[in-house]
């Protein structure tokens, strides 16, 4: 035995007795050049990562990622917002759809309410109880009926025959 290798180095060494580390190289026999776009070309013997950093234009550990440009930057900044402008037009749109329905429903039970309170005001002076009351015979007789009489969304007046809201 002679300690010399059979050409078959560890990853990271290389020569006649396997003693030498990788110099701008990595690998088995160091049989790999490090990327040429690591700084100094200098590499991690085994795994080839650039170890003094990335000319300019790249990163990552071997240095074979492009930097992005302004360009390229500005364009995915412009879709990124672009998908965010309809979700914003379809939430706006949503919620006034919304308070315009709770409005209309608010108005319409303020008005339905103010219909139903007339309503009774008008059933009552047209129940017996004011209608059939013993009257003296030297009061005026008034029409035992109350002067509006209902016909659909309107009130006719009975007097006069007038069209009132």
């Amino acid at each position: 035995m002679t300690g010399k290798c059979d050409g078959n180095c560890a990853a990271g060494w290389n020569g006649s007795f396997c003693l030498e580390e990788c110099v701008g190289s990595y690998g088995e026999n160091c049989q790999h050049p490090c990327s040429h776009k690591c700084l100094e070309l200098k590499c991690d013997g085994v795994s080839g990562h650039c170890l003094t950093g990335c000319k300019n234009g790249t990163h990552g550990e071997i240095c074979d990622i492009a930097n992005k440009t302004e360009a390229e930057t500005s364009v995915n900044q412009r879709i990124s917002s672009e998908s965010f402008f309809p979700w914003v037009i379809g939430v706006g749109l949503a919620l006034s759809i919304m308070f315009i329905v709770g409005v209309t429903i608010c108005i319409w039970r303020v008005k339905s309410k103010k219909l139903a309170l007339s309503c009774t005001f008008i059933k009552c002076a047209e129940s017996d109880l004011y209608t059939n009351a013993d009257v003296p015979d030297n009061t005026p007789t008034l029409p035992r009926t109350h002067p509006y009489i209902r016909k659909g969304p309107k009130f006719l007046f009975k007097h006069n025959s007038s069209l009132v809201d």
